[in-house]
């Protein structure tokens, strides 16, 4: 009898027995692999190259420093010498603006322009510069002089100055600013030719004749005029 309602309590204790929780999901097992190194870091990208500079150009040669201006040539004292006794009408140094340079002949003052050059029967020339052929070469013609009271015995003169690039070439003796001149005279007859060194401070010489009446007492005095400017 037992046997008979065992189905059927057992039917009723599940009918009233709670749902059982559903079974869990079987859990996916993960593969275990060891631990591996980091991958290398992707290289860092470099800028690109700048573009190459173009040569610098070799720097020009250095011109030498100029070499140290000469010194004005030493101007001493004129002698005293002996009286003349033929005096030319005289040359006459000016400057083409207001100044007064020293003006030295032979290395000796002359005087401060504007002055007076006489040519007389006591000229002493340069012996270092000799007057081979009249009229000399590379040379300006300054003018003539000529005594009227002595014309009868012939005294007169010719005056000719050279400033050249050459000159101290050809007369190495001449000092910085000096320049050469040449006269060829005839005082009571007796004959003289020579050169001088002249030297006019801070000044050179300039080929100039003026405008003057040919006919007026200036004519022939500034015809016999050695004309300077600044250097």
């Amino acid at each position: 009898m037992i046997r008979r309602w065992l189905p059927a309590a057992l039917l009723l204790i599940s009918a009233c027995s709670p749902e059982a929780p559903p079974a869990p999901a079987p859990k996916r097992l993960v593969k275990m692999t060891p631990d591996e190194p980091p991958p290398p870091p992707a290289p860092a990208m470099n800028p690109p190259a700048p573009p190459p500079k173009p040569p610098t150009p070799p720097e020009p040669p250095k011109k030498p420093p100029p070499p140290p201006p000469e010194p004005a040539p030493v101007v001493v004292a004129r002698r005293t010498g002996p009286p003349a006794d033929v005096h030319l009408p005289a040359f006459t140094f000016r400057t083409m603006e207001p100044g007064t340079p020293k003006i030295a002949i032979n290395g000796e003052l002359l005087g401060n322009a504007p002055c007076l050059w006489t040519i007389t029967n006591t000229i002493e020339f340069d012996p270092a510069i000799s007057v081979l052929a009249w009229p000399p070469e590379n040379a300006t013609l300054i003018g003539t002089t000529e005594s009227k009271e002595r014309a009868f015995r012939g005294s007169k003169a010719e005056v000719y100055l050279a400033r050249s690039a050459g000159l101290r070439e050809r007369f190495p003796h001449l000092k910085e600013g000096e320049s050469v001149l040449f006269v060829s005279a005839r005082l009571d007859g007796v004959p003289f030719q020579g050169a001088l060194r002249l030297f006019v401070e801070g000044h050179h010489f300039i080929d100039y004749t003026p405008l003057v009446n040919p006919e007026g007492d200036d004519a022939s005095r500034l015809l016999r005029t050695f004309w300077f400017e600044r250097n």
